[in-house]
């Protein structure tokens, strides 16, 4: 009886307001929370609820803040949605976005005349097969209505996903014959690409304006604008791993005089500057909007204001929007680097930016590293940030990461938490101690510090870091972070910073963590090398990319790290003598593997041989493009999943506590 009262009274309190106030409310929320919640509870409530606003776009999906990951809804609010609510709506709505296990009954409850943009989240193989068949009860409201699809697919082998993933595309404008705009795995983190020039050569779709495509090489996007799309005005692609392949003939000569808007941005590295991203870009000739997002490896030059306006700007008359992201890693010194005052000066005819510059000096690894972006800063991830980061205010990014040869201290961790207020997910990559520990620890015992504060921050990663960063976070009276924080650290460094976890000081804040994720993999690696006759020993981070390794490699045998031409090589594990090539792009993540299956003293055997000249893949320094792994076993090539954290609970909606929302964002 008490809650009944309770439920009563908070309902009098929301039905003593205005429609405008409520309206103002509701529309703070999630239409499906509003429509599930407030639905039939009266006929005030109902009438409003019943706004086209809360009708138009639905999205029956639950978010997960920590990897900003989409799931279902749990199944009693998804049985009230489709025995109650759809046919009561069905009519109304016209963007609908669905779980993988609530696809099927959602889109079979009622009928959706208006239905014209439709996401598909974490759709399997198998699910997407059939919707997008000539037998699927659906086929005529994709055929006749859908102009706008949203398709994010999902599979249990990996290494399966390429393939795949191309029959869905090419299925997909056989079924969608009046298609505007396609998103089809457009993240970064999403497993599924494209790699299948058959895919592009057989599709042809006249309608299609808008796409958005996670692809693996660079052909692949050259068969998309090969004129199988002849109408595409707008086209983001994303690229997931290095590369290297460069642009033929035919390809540099066809025109794309009906691009407008081209984006560009690559997970790893590209190579070939000029004869991949320059002459793609040049083809463009009516482009207005244009963001390119990238590493450039093993380059003879920086990519800077001069290099941008020379090789894109001056051919681009129509250019009014240039965004850009680049990082330029140089192998030696002696190269001048202009100011900030200098690019600006470059840019000022495009109006929207303000161009920012920073150079980082890398003696260890004997390379220098330029970045060059567009401010305001547009994207969620921020990489290698070093102690030469001058601050700023990036609310924009989520993600970041901080690498140095230098130790990071207190000051530099205050000025990060105050540029970045939004960020959540921090990584760190040191290895070096802290020089001002002690004294940061008698300036906090008297309060001389003040605390700082990483209030959105739910994931951090000190898997390459110093013992020194795992204790500072572990500290409530140096960082305060929320109590939803996933921590994902080396076991040994957890034992010694905790002190075998019988540490008081640390004690509170471990039993705050939402979760801990640890590695007991060996912190180094015992490499033999070979090369000739020569054979040496090198210490190896199990963390290191392949390229590093090459670096590391290359400058132990004193050979020249711009125009090495070398192949790496390993020894096969099931046949001693035995060595066989390694792939780049599996590399770092079997480096992993390895180290923690011989956690205690791992020794690994490698050879460095010239690289062989074929005619079907050109080496680009030391490394054959598609080559051999070391190892055909998927247990050694399988994805490090432990990588990224996922939830999968989610709780009911409630009224009363939903009441209580709404009367909170009033107050």
């Amino acid at each position: 009886m008490g809650r009944q009262a309770s439920m009563k009274n908070l309902l009098v309190q929301l039905d003593d307001l205005p429609d405008e106030i409520l309206m103002c409310i509701f529309k703070k929320l999630y239409n499906g929370e509003v429509l599930y919640s407030l639905m039939d509870v009266n006929q005030r409530l109902d009438r409003i609820v019943r706004d086209t606003i809360f009708l138009r776009d639905l999205c029956l999906l639950e978010y997960c803040p920590v990897d900003e990951s989409t799931f279902s809804l749990p199944d009693p609010i998804i049985d009230r949605f489709c025995s109650t609510i759809l046919p009561k709506i069905g009519h109304k709505i016209k963007t609908l976005f669905l779980s993988r296990t609530s696809i099927e009954r959602v889109l079979h409850t009622t009928n959706y005349p208006n239905l014209n943009h439709l996401g598909l989240c974490d759709i399997e193989y198998k699910v997407a097969q059939s919707l997008f068949s000539d037998e699927s009860p659906l086929a005529h409201v994709f055929k006749n209505q859908i102009s706008s699809l949203f398709i994010n697919l999902s599979f249990k082998d990996p290494f399966s996903r390429e393939g795949l993933t191309s029959i869905i595309f090419m299925e997909i404008f056989k079924r969608c014959a009046n298609l505007r705009c396609l998103k089809i795995n457009p993240s970064l983190f999403d497993l599924g690409t494209l790699n299948n020039s058959i895919a592009y050569r057989t599709t042809i779709c006249s309608t299609l304006l808008e796409l958005h495509v996670t692809l693996t090489h660079m052909p692949d996007c050259l068969y998309i604008l090969d004129g199988h799309f002849d109408q595409l005005r707008i086209l983001h692609v994303t690229f997931d791993r290095t590369c290297f392949e460069l642009l033929d003939t035919e390809h540099r000569l066809k025109l794309l005089p009906n691009l407008r808007i081209f984006s560009l941005c690559c997970a790893a590295k590209i190579f070939g500057y000029n004869e991949s991203i320059v002459l793609l870009v040049r083809r463009m000739l009516n482009l207005e909007e244009l963001d390119l997002n990238f590493t450039l490896a093993h380059c003879t030059k920086f990519i800077d204001g001069d290099t941008l306006k020379k090789d894109i700007i001056t051919y681009r008359p129509r250019l009014y929007k240039f965004t850009f992201n680049i990082w330029s890693r140089i192998y030696y010194n002696g190269i001048h680097f202009p100011s900030n005052e200098h690019n600006q000066n470059i840019f000022k005819h495009i109006s929207n930016n303000h161009i920012i510059t920073s150079t980082d000096q890398f003696q260890e690894k004997r390379y220098r590293r330029y970045h060059i972006y567009s401010y305001p800063y547009k994207w969620k991830l921020y990489n290698n940030i070093t102690n030469n980061f001058r601050g700023g205010l990036f609310t924009s990014v989520t993600r970041v990461s901080l690498s140095d040869e230098h130790p990071f201290e207190y000051e530099f961790f205050l000025r990060i938490a105050q540029s970045f207020p939004f960020m959540k997910e921090l990584t760190i990559k040191n290895r070096k101690a802290q020089h001002n520990k002690q004294l940061i620890k008698s300036n906090n015992n008297n309060q001389i510090l003040s605390i700082i504060e990483y209030p959105n921050l739910t994931r951090l990663d000190l898997r390459k870091a110093h013992d020194d960063y795992l204790e500072l976070f572990l500290f409530d009276t140096n960082i305060s972070s929320p109590n939803n924080l996933h921590l994902c650290c080396n076991y040994q460094s957890l034992e010694r910073v905790t002190n075998y976890f019988t540490r008081y000081i640390t004690r509170n804040k471990c039993v705050n963590l939402a979760a801990l994720y640890c590695n007991p993999m060996a912190s180094t690696i015992l490499a033999i090398v070979e090369y000739g006759a020569q054979k040496q020993r090198i210490s190896l981070d199990p963390h290191s990319s392949y390229q590093d390794i090459c670096n590391q490699i290359y400058s132990l045998f004193k050979l020249d790290t711009i125009n090495s031409k070398y192949s790496l090589q390993r020894q096969d594990s099931l046949k001693f003598g035995l060595f066989i090539n390694i792939d780049e792009r599996t590399f770092q993540n079997e480096l992993k593997q390895y180290a923690i299956k011989n956690s205690q003293n791992p020794v690994l055997r490698l050879r460095l041989i010239p690289a062989i000249s074929k005619t079907t893949s050109k080496p680009v320094n030391g490394v054959l493009n598609r080559e051999k792994a070391w190892s055909t076993s998927s247990s050694q090539c399988q994805h490090d999943e432990s990588d990224r954290a996922s939830t999968n609970s989610a709780a009911a909606i409630d009224i009363k506590q939903l009441i209580r929302k709404c009367l909170t964002n009033l107050k």
